[in-house]
């Protein structure tokens, strides 16, 4: 695999296209206004061009370097399980239907009753909860469920940051939470990312959150979200997200967000930099949304410094990010923090569908 990629991209450079240095699986190729964009995953790409000559010319490239290249272009393209769909005013959709369908039908449940979240901190306990099940059963129901969790539902990744912990020795009372999952799928297989018509000043912001003292052990779950603001739209899509358990043990609420906000300031930086490598530098700071007041506090230096000075050194990277001028942290109150369907499983549904309807949408 190695070697593949090495001889793609000498091939590539040779044909006047430069790699990204945020992503190497990423190059481009700029004349002027005249444009072409190609992403690789393994032998599949995915081709952007204001002019079809480009592609034409890459096709014919990647034809005499490696043998027959197949092209596909439509209105509709599947792409790594995706259906991306050009919609006539501008839209643009990515959604997985076709692989929800398949999967609910491989694991039965096809005609289940659908559930209004995919995760519940209270699920109902039975006598049969604490038996071990096949593990290799349950690895493959959270293969398939991680998959799209990942690309196109960012609503399902707190479910599968809990879930995939159970790995090692799964319970039933584990399956029955996964269940919970494919029948919340089930119920919302047409949700994807709708990406609004944008500019050339197109914007990077995100929100973080973090819910302390999530776990017996006393970790804290952390999750972030990204959006590119599109012109005159309320709305914009999440089209990357995280969520995990923190790798530490923080002493307060405050101190949960601060690490939450250093998460998400090393990917603020991998995210301007491969904006700027395909056309969309970011010409000012990158603003992050954050609902913990003394948080933010905590990030401009004005902090109780005995109650912050135990906190690893790489954690104030976003105190620094904020000096240089990267990164601008305001305030977003609780009701309205995205990040929140990434930490927590005790949302109300009402709460839960307002914050997914504003990370994962059919179009307007």
């Amino acid at each position: 695999g190695y070697q593949w990629s090495q001889a793609l991209a000498r091939t590539l450079v040779a044909a006047g296209y430069i790699q990204s240095t945020a992503d190497p699986c990423v190059f481009s190729k700029w004349n002027d206004e005249d444009y072409i964009i190609m992403s690789m995953h393994v032998d599949d790409f995915y081709v952007i061009s204001n002019d079809t000559k480009y592609i034409d010319t890459l096709q014919e490239t990647l034809t005499t370097a490696f043998g027959t290249v197949t092209t596909k272009s439509d209105n509709i393209i599947g792409y790594l399980g995706m259906a991306i769909e050009s919609k006539p005013n501008g839209q643009v959709k990515v959604n997985q239907r076709p692989y929800f369908d398949k999967i609910l039908a491989r694991v039965g449940m096809t005609d289940c009753k659908p559930a209004r979240t995919p995760y519940s901190e209270t699920q109902s306990k039975q006598t049969s909860d604490n038996e071990s099940i096949d593990k290799n059963e349950y690895l493959e129901h959270i293969g398939m469920l991680n998959y799209p969790a990942v690309l196109t539902r960012p609503d399902l990744l707190y479910a599968l940051s809990r879930l995939a912990q159970k790995c090692s020795n799964p319970t039933k009372g584990d399956m029955r939470r996964v269940t919970r999952v494919f029948r919340y799928i089930n119920g919302t297989k047409d949700l994807g990312l709708t990406f609004q018509p944008g500019d050339a000043k197109i914007t990077l912001y995100g929100y973080v959150d973090a819910s302390y003292h999530s776990y017996p052990n006393a970790a804290s779950q952390y999750g972030y979200s990204f959006s590119l603001h599109a012109k005159n739209k309320s709305k914009d899509a999440t089209f990357y997200a995280r969520s995990g358990k923190m790798k530490l043990v923080t002493l307060s609420s405050t101190e949960a967000e601060y690490v939450a906000a250093a998460e998400i300031a090393t990917e603020t930086i991998f995210l301007r930099n491969l904006l700027k490598d395909i056309g969309f530098p970011q010409r000012h700071p990158t603003v992050i949304y954050e609902d913990n007041k003394s948080c933010i506090q905590m990030i401009h230096g004005a902090g109780n410094h005995q109650r912050t000075k135990h906190i690893n050194a790489k954690y104030h990277f976003t105190r620094q990010q904020v000096k240089k001028g990267t990164i601008r942290i305001k305030y977003k109150n609780t009701l309205n923090m995205l990040a929140d369907i990434f930490t927590k499983g005790s949302i109300p549904a009402k709460q839960f569908e307002k914050l997914r309807d504003n990370v994962v949408m059919n179009e307007e």
